[in-house]
């Protein structure tokens, strides 16, 4: 070549440079998987969530038991210095009434029965009606009927109206059967009940006050007539009009079912001062039911007021 004869002059070498190697996208791959090296942060994974065990929850009920008598033994008499109602919402009273029905009812109705949530009163009194439906729980119910009647006087004198509202329809059902089992209160027992109704009978609102009246007419005959007459009578003494006549209509009501009891001489006595009121409405009502009860008697009825000043 014309180079190698020295006529051309030879051109200067290039020095190639090694080709840099790409990597490959399997290689990036791998790369990616390898693990991270000291001081990277690494995204916690996140744990797979553990299904929960779901643990059946215990059948709210009032357990049976024969205590009530021993109950009524050591039941505190109620002090007369006080009004009913202050007597009733004492502190006390409801720390040991909570501390009695713990020992007779499940956990989870008596945390809704002592809850300060008035809602959790409504359900507890909403699980309590289906107790009384239900023929094999209602024994328990009726063991306990003490409780039961001193937690809803507790709680008709707090006077929260959806809870009363609840309390009151739960009274009627429950009355309703304990009759059609053919049971009677005791005096222990009437008494955690009647004396509050009447207190609490003379309410602002017309439903509320006609439920009140139905109920102690009903009250009174799963309980000894006469006694029921007499613990009505004591609203008669009450300040607020509207209880004297929720009273005087609920013993009109007992008097055409049990005509006999009224004839004594406290009963007609008691009734006879009302027709000196001077609300009109309860003075008319007092008058008619003295008009039925001399239907009965005639003219024995002015042996029984001959006292009367």
């Amino acid at each position: 070549s014309l180079s190698k004869l020295g006529l051309i002059a030879a051109p200067p070498s290039v020095e190639k440079r090694p080709r840099t190697a790409v990597p490959s996208r399997s290689a990036s791959r791998s790369a990616s998987s390898r693990p991270a090296t000291a001081g990277a942060k690494l995204t916690p994974k996140t744990p797979k969530s553990v299904s929960k065990v779901a643990v059946p929850q215990e059948a709210d009920s009032f357990l049976p038991n024969d205590n009530k008598a021993e109950r009524a033994r050591k039941a505190p008499k109620r002090s007369l210095a006080k009004p009913l109602i202050e007597d009733i919402q004492r502190p006390e009273n409801l720390r040991n009434l909570q501390n009695t029905l713990s020992q007779y009812v499940t956990k989870n109705l008596c945390g809704y029965l002592f809850h300060a949530d008035f809602k959790k009163h409504c359900t507890a009194v909403e699980i309590m009606s289906s107790l009384v439906s239900d023929a094999e729980s209602f024994q328990g119910v009726v063991d306990n009927l003490d409780l039961v009647f001193q937690w809803f006087s507790y709680r008709v004198c707090e006077g929260n109206m959806q809870v009363l509202v609840k309390i009151l329809d739960l009274i009627g059902v429950l009355t309703a059967k304990l009759k059609a089992q053919g049971y009677k209160m005791s005096d222990y027992e009437a008494n955690m009940i009647i004396p509050c109704l009447v207190e609490k009978c003379g309410h602002n609102n017309d439903r509320i006050r006609q439920t009140y009246k139905d109920l102690l007419a009903k009250l009174a005959q799963v309980y000894n007539s006469k006694a029921a007459i007499l613990m009505i009578l004591k609203g008669m003494y009450s300040k607020n009009y509207r209880t004297k006549l929720v009273c005087l209509e609920a013993l009109d009501n007992l008097h055409q079912q049990n005509e006999s009891d009224f004839h004594t001489s406290k009963v007609i006595k008691e009734i006879a001062i009302l027709v000196s009121e001077r609300d009109i409405v309860v003075k008319n009502t007092a008058l008619a039911l003295m008009a039925n009860i001399y239907s009965n008697i005639g003219s024995q009825l002015w042996k029984y007021l001959s006292s009367i000043p």
